[in-house]
């Protein structure tokens, strides 16, 4: 009975990882070869079996020390500020946490976020009903986890609003990453008539909002043009995307980031010696779009698969008379529209404002241009233009942001293929539409 002991353990052992790997929806391979492995173990002898359980042991005993300590040192920035969302797809988790760190391109230095516990990035909501309330959506320009809080757009708007009426405005950062307009729709319905503001501004990135009126599947156009409501799923991979995001060990990621590394290190190696041409990111971003559509128009595909691949709207800005932009400009005026309606429903006045992509914007921005000679249709001002004049058709008060950023250039943005403001370009934003606010007397009701 005692020699046979080693043996049982091993079994019990590969019997335990069975079921980890079971119910887990990380590394379910490794989890599964390591239980394989260590149930094969058992058909060796006594003293074998002793060994293979030590080093299982102490194998394990170091992942979880090295879990530990990975969480009590970078904890933070291996953590997930976003959660699945059944009615938005997605959403902010009420008080959660973490650290972004940039590239070294754009500085290498980190940024805490907080999300308070009303879901929202920034301080907790003020309570006493004093002064103004302004409430900002968007996306990522909006959220900003790339910047400090103090120096958002949001912080930088409230700070101009109290300095021009010398009095308290509470500005609320309802941004969430890779939101288009139909799930800020989604989200002033919900939470319009709980915060109560005095203004509504919903920030429109012209880069790609477009596209995700088509990702998101949230809304489609009838036959005569109305906006139709759909029940979107979301897809197998991206909800495992999420639930790995929360429940994956730090040990896991680090690992699978360097492994990641390492194989694109190689394949830049290897692609040195290759005189295939590398694709052009206007070409690219090309061939995504009509991809997108594609899937779009097969009948009955109501799966959401990618929520934050949002890249450039080539279709719109490069071919504004192909099917799949036109059909994206009719979607968007429905959906300005129906955005439109929630704010006129709750009373509150609403301000659009209009961001420029930096390959629209900045003849100067360094990661792609468009060539002209290619794309003969293309205009700078296509994609903002476009929102523009929606919002004049439906008597939308808006700002559009192209001619001061095209004026400052790439200094308002971020380096490389990041495409988001930085500081100085958020700094500018608030300033405008400070004063517009202040010259338009929206805040005067």
């Amino acid at each position: 009975m005692q020699a046979n002991r080693p043996t049982l353990l091993t079994l019990v052992g590969a019997a335990a990882l069975a079921m980890v790997a079971l119910v887990s929806p990380v590394a379910q391979g490794l989890l599964w070869t390591a239980a394989a492995l260590l149930a094969l173990a058992a058909l060796l002898p006594a003293a074998w079996n002793f060994r293979v359980l030590l080093l299982f042991a102490a194998t394990a005993m170091a992942l979880v020390f090295s879990e530990i300590a990975l969480r009590l040192t970078v904890g933070d920035e291996w953590a997930t500020v976003h959660r699945l969302d059944e009615r938005r797809l997605h959403a902010l988790i009420p008080g959660a946490s973490k650290l972004f760190r940039h590239r070294p391109i754009n500085g290498g230095g980190t940024v805490a976020i907080r999300i308070n516990e009303a879901g929202y990035r920034g301080e907790p909501l003020r309570t006493d009903g004093a002064g103004l309330r302004v409430v900002v959506y968007g996306d990522s320009f909006v959220e900003a986890q790339y910047t400090a809080l103090e120096a958002t757009f949001v912080q930088r708007l409230g700070q101009q609003l109290s300095r021009i009426r010398a009095q308290s405005v509470e500005v609320i950062n309802a941004g969430v990453q890779a939101y288009g307009p139909d799930q800020i729709g989604l989200a002033m319905e919900e939470q319009l008539p709980q915060l109560h503001p005095d203004l509504v501004v919903v920030v429109l990135y012209a880069g790609n909002d477009f596209g995700d009126l088509l990702r998101n599947k949230l809304y489609r156009l009838t036959a005569d043009g109305m906006l139709e409501s759909l029940t979107p799923t979301v897809g197998a991979s991206l909800r495992s995307y999420f639930d790995q995001a929360r429940a994956t060990p730090i040990v896991y990621k680090v690992v699978d980031r360097a492994w990641r590394r390492m194989r694109a290190a190689l394949a830049r190696r290897f692609r040195s010696g290759n005189t295939l041409p590398v694709e052009h990111p206007v070409e690219r971003w090309s061939r995504e779009r009509q991809h997108e559509f594609a899937e779009w128009m097969i009948p009955g595909d109501a799966v959401v698969s990618d929520l934050f691949g949002d890249t450039w709207d080539a279709d719109v800005a490069l071919t504004p008379d192909a099917v799949s932009a036109v059909y994206k400009a009719r979607l968007m005026d429905a959906v300005l529209g129906h955005i439109a309606s929630i704010s006129n429903a709750s009373d509150v006045p609403l301000l659009v404002v209009i961001v420029p992509a930096p390959i629209d914007a900045c003849p100067d921005w360094e990661y792609a241009q468009v060539d002209p000679a290619v794309y003969p249709d293309y205009r700078r001002r296509a994609l903002t233009d476009a929102l523009a004049g929606i919002a004049e058709r439906r008597g939308i008060p808006h700002v559009n942001l192209f001619e001061p950023f095209r004026e400052r250039g790439a200094s308002v943005y971020l380096r490389g293929a990041d495409d988001h403001w930085n500081d100085e370009g958020q700094a500018l934003a608030a300033r405008i539409v400070g004063a517009y606010l202040s010259e338009a007397g929206l805040l005067d009701r």
